[in-house]
């Protein structure tokens, strides 16, 4: 059954409070009063917990393909210059990547938490973890070519749909 934009967006607003929730916690003297996760925070650790936390948090619930999918609709139809966006990219692929073996979302927003602090993930758009500006350009046009042709095919509803619950 496709997903609604309702859903998605709902999923996208329970899980950044999920992050919010958990990282005020951990850390309440980061947050100044009012700020929250969801509006606070840019090109620094609290986007790349943001972009990680959400990302993987889909790929929970709805597999990595999907969170990938809702992830690059959303990067790609909101783009950010070139560094930025590829910080953006980054750190949702990073959320992907830890939601493997992260059980719950404690265990994410513990495997999130000891990527920033080991470097994992890019909190600064000119400061990647590694030199990933070349390679992120030629895959984000290959990949705006792939989901340009797959679109009307099989993930129209789901690109859709994210688009819908992003925007």
């Amino acid at each position: 059954m496709p997903l609604s934009t309702d859903q998605i967006y709902q999923d996208k607003q329970r899980y950044t409070q999920e992050a919010d929730s958990y990282f005020r916690n951990k850390y309440p003297d980061i947050f100044p009063p009012g700020k929250n996760i969801s509006n606070f925070g840019h090109n620094d650790s609290i986007d790349a917990i943001r972009h990680a936390y959400v990302s993987g948090r889909f790929a929970q619930d709805y597999g990595p393909g999907q969170s990938f999918l809702f992830g690059a609709y959303h990067e790609l139809t909101n783009p950010n210059d070139g560094p930025e966006r590829h910080m953006d990219f980054w750190n949702n692929s990073k959320g992907i990547e830890y939601s493997k073996d992260a059980k719950t979302p404690k265990d994410l927003g513990d495997r999130i938490d000891r990527g920033i602090k080991d470097g994992e993930l890019t909190t600064e758009p000119e400061k990647p973890p590694f030199n990933v500006h070349r390679l992120l350009d030629s895959s984000l046009n290959e990949m705006t070519a792939f989901l340009t042709f797959i679109a009307p095919y099989s993930v129209s509803h789901s690109c859709e749909s994210a688009s819908n619950a992003f925007n």
